[in-house]
């Protein structure tokens, strides 16, 4: 009895205008969203709008559900079932999991999705990857109402785009993009009827799909792939997959500090091998240690080369500098035989 009047009499002193909200994520861009909303339902009441967040992620031990647990918010495993009109809005900021027609329905504005690009351009579960090995110059946030059975064809409430610098990486554009898309979300709340009312339809023109990454989109196929490509495929990977290579005896190498394209071309690496090889041997995949640069130079198939400052072979406890490498691998094989690297597919090295 005592249970149900303290329920009563903390529903009698809610604001009706703010909202009830459940949110679904599961990554660091997830968290700056559910920490502004968090943060929001401390504000004072001019500012404020959100009344209470619970809290819906597909594991107990990732950064979303650390933050709720130890923020004391409502925390449920997915799936995770409710009755209608339980929550005023849904948030979803990269949860990665489609959100049943019943849960869409039964929150009573419906729910929103916090996306990190510029709908419809990169639809899908990478936007930011993508935006990087297709070398986008923009891209931004969108807010968009959540439609069910696919991802990221919903109406859109809100976008902001923002300049990329031409060597960004994903692990810096993450948190810029996860600020932006908590910044919309708030404001996007503050006049939730109005933003919602006006919501307009994804154009059907500029549509692209960005794939889900996968472990092996980090193989580097020297035969195959440009310097540029090498670069962009570095900077959209490196800190969420290993980018790596193998070692003439099969070993894989992770590769590390990716040296700006433009000043390994000063480098003049191709001068320097003169005399040295002939140009027959020096084939994509061509290893060459500078030693006063203390770089690590591989050729890709475009016939430019890529630098790295340090590798980690498979087995080390951490990376080592390339002056390292060379004197542990590298002076090991006969000065005069080319070194190739080459897919682990394809073992038939001359080495």
């Amino acid at each position: 009895c005592s249970r149900k009047v303290t329920f009563v009499y903390l529903q009698s002193f809610r604001n009706k205008s703010n909202l009830s909200v459940l949110f679904y994520g599961s990554d660091s861009c997830s968290l700056q969203s559910l920490k502004a909303l968090h943060s929001n339902s401390f504000e004072f009441e001019h500012e404020r709008v959100v009344e209470n967040v619970s809290v819906v992620s597909g594991s107990e031990n990732n950064v979303v559900s650390k933050y709720a647990k130890s923020n004391n918010l409502r925390f449920h495993l997915w799936p995770f079932e409710f009755q209608p009109h339980a929550f005023d809005i849904g948030v979803v900021a990269s949860f990665g999991k489609l959100i049943p027609l019943q849960a869409i329905e039964n929150c009573t504005h419906g729910m929103i999705n916090v996306h990190a690009s510029l709908l419809p351009r990169w639809r899908g579960a990478a936007p930011i990857q993508a935006a990087i090995l297709n070398g986008d110059t923009v891209t931004g946030v969108t807010l968009m109402k959540i439609a069910p059975h696919k991802f990221d064809v919903g109406e859109c409430i809100l976008q902001e785009a923002i300049q990329m610098h031409p060597r960004i990486t994903a692990q810096e554009l993450h948190p810029i993009l996860a600020s932006l898309g908590a910044k919309l979300l708030i404001q996007c709340l503050k006049d939730l009827d109005y933003y919602l009312s006006n919501a307009k339809k994804q154009p059907s023109e500029g549509i692209t799909l960005s794939k889900k990454i996968k472990k092996e989109d980090g193989l580097i196929v020297w035969d195959k792939m440009t310097s540029d490509e090498v670069d962009k495929r570095f900077r959209a990977l490196n800190s969420f997959f290993d980018v790596y290579t193998y070692w003439i005896d099969g070993l894989k190498l992770k590769l590390c500090d990716v040296v700006d394209p433009k000043l390994a071309e000063e480098a003049q690496i191709d001068t320097l091998l003169a005399g040295q090889f002939k140009p027959e041997q020096i084939l994509p995949g061509f290893i060459f240690f500078h030693k006063k640069r203390r770089q690590l130079f591989i050729k890709c198939c475009d016939n430019k080369w890529i630098a790295f400052e340090s590798i980690w072979p498979t087995g080390k406890k951490q990376k080592i500098n390339a002056s390292s490498f060379y004197s542990g691998y590298m002076r090991r094989v006969n000065k005069n035989t080319p070194i190739i690297l080459r897919d682990q597919s394809n073992k038939e090295n001359v080495n």
